[in-house]
């Protein structure tokens, strides 16, 4: 583990961070929660099979100010939200990127920008999250013995009146044609 990894530990657990290497560590060991949380974390490891799917984490906050709330008042995280914060084109070619409000935050530098991105990605993630949940899961119920999914078409619909009087209207355009074609073939 390099310093700045060590001083990242150390900034997120509130401990000064101007400190050498092994003044560092000697923080973080006697930070309590610290040492309890590698001590189990190197016990789990050790132990095979033992392995947590699911951890507690506690996040402190960066002082960012969240750009919407829910109505029970806690900041909103929507993927919209997380579009706003993130921009667009980010992972394409770097003249289009449109950085968003996370860049103020974290500054018009490359750590803003990778953080941009990495917000970005998170909500793409959450978008693929939602497309198989909603889309492709129920999808795999419909499918028959023969691996097969049969679709059906709603009529019954404003659209689906729209398709219909649209086919109707090319139905009576080809009958015309076909006649007045008839009708020429028969008086030459």
């Amino acid at each position: 583990m390099d310093v700045e990894e060590i001083k990242d530990i150390c900034r997120s657990r509130g401990l000064p961070t101007d400190k050498s290497k092994s003044e560092l560590i000697s923080l973080l060991v006697s930070d309590n929660s610290y040492a309890q949380a590698y001590e189990e974390a190197v016990e789990e490891a050790a132990t095979p099979g033992k392995v947590k799917k699911y951890r507690e984490i506690t996040i402190t906050t960066i002082d960012m100010k969240p750009i919407e709330f829910t109505p029970g008042g806690t900041p909103q995280v929507s993927a919209a939200i997380l579009k706003k914060m993130a921009g667009s084109n980010l992972f394409g070619d770097e003249k289009e990127a449109r950085y968003g409000s996370a860049l103020g935050f974290f500054g018009d530098n490359d750590e803003g920008r990778k953080a941009c991105k990495a917000i970005g990605a998170l909500a793409t993630v959450g978008q693929i999250d939602s497309t198989i949940t909603n889309f492709l899961v129920p999808l795999q119920a419909l499918v028959d013995k023969n691996s097969r999914i049969h679709c059906s078409l709603n009529l019954n619909t404003e659209t689906g009146i729209i398709i219909i009087f649209v086919i109707i209207t090319i139905i009576i355009i080809i009958i015309i044609l076909l006649l007045s074609r008839s009708f020429i073939i028969t008086k030459t």
